[in-house]
């Protein structure tokens, strides 16, 4: 049986390195967008503008834009704030199912 060089096996390494980070990519891509769906609609829900959701939740009108869109999440910090400001526990914000809140 042959030798790998080092070089090969470092190029086997980085291939499994960056198919891991590809798949946890595409795993938290999808977690960013259902909660962003959820996010809003909770909003929906308590028929509420970006603007005004935005106010309530103290987070700039952007930001929950980005929220919404999958392409941001928020900080553990502000999740725990949502939470308390939407009076909810911060579960019911990955609550993916269709259906309203409790």
């Amino acid at each position: 049986m042959a030798r790998r060089s080092s070089s090969e096996d470092a190029s086997s390494v980085q291939a499994h390195r960056v198919g891991t980070v590809q798949r946890r990519t595409r795993s938290m891509s999808r977690l960013q967008k259902q909660f962003g769906q959820r996010l809003k609609q909770i909003r929906l829900q308590r028929k509420k503008t970006q603007e005004q959701f935005a106010e309530l939740l103290g987070i700039s009108i952007d930001f929950l834009s980005l929220i919404e869109r999958g392409i941001n999440a928020p900080s553990f910090e502000t999740l725990e704030t949502m939470g308390r400001k939407l009076r909810i526990p911060v579960a019911a914000l990955f609550t993916f199912e269709e259906g309203r809140l409790p």
